[in-house]
């Protein structure tokens, strides 16, 4: 049995057009080292209650309502949860229409209540880190990941 075992992500991938370096592919290696994964394409879940493993909600770049946010924060994190923000864009360089949906709604206060915010570069996670101390850098390290024999998807990324 891999160390990883007792690892149960569930990750949501609110914004997966053109993701597969930060969302597919990290989410397939998680699962072929032995973390239970599940991913969900343009939606959002509160997961069950915590089953005694580690269990991780991973939200991928969340635009939600206000209220939509904060049941969605709280119920998870209230049935044992971690919960971790994935976002690679500052906010004020999205564009307009965008970052006016995003800033409308729940907006950065969804880094200040989940457990972590997850991103790409260092200059991403100074500017994260205004809103929450635990945050984490990841570069696009696709070449590391275990490569699929067959794409998903034969765009051209």
């Amino acid at each position: 049995k891999s160390v990883f075992h007792d690892f149960n992500i569930v990750s949501c991938a609110l914004s997966p057009d053109h993701m597969t370096v930060r969302v597919d592919d990290p989410n397939e290696a998680l699962a072929a080292i032995g973390c239970g994964m599940r991913t969900y394409s343009r939606t959002s879940v509160i997961p069950g209650v915590s089953d005694g493993t580690i269990n991780v909600l991973i939200l991928q770049r969340p635009v939600f309502r206000r209220e939509q946010g904060w049941s969605l924060v709280k119920q998870s994190m209230a049935r044992g949860w971690l919960v971790v923000v994935e976002f690679d864009d500052h906010v004020d360089l999205l564009p307009g229409e965008v970052r006016d949906k995003f800033l409308s709604g729940f907006g950065q206060d969804i880094f200040r209540i989940c457990h972590g915010v997850q991103t790409t570069t260092p200059v991403l996670e100074v500017y994260f880190r205004q809103f929450n101390p635990n945050v984490r850098g990841f570069p696009n390290q696709i070449f590391r990941y275990p490569t699929r024999p067959k794409p998903k998807s034969e765009k051209t990324r």
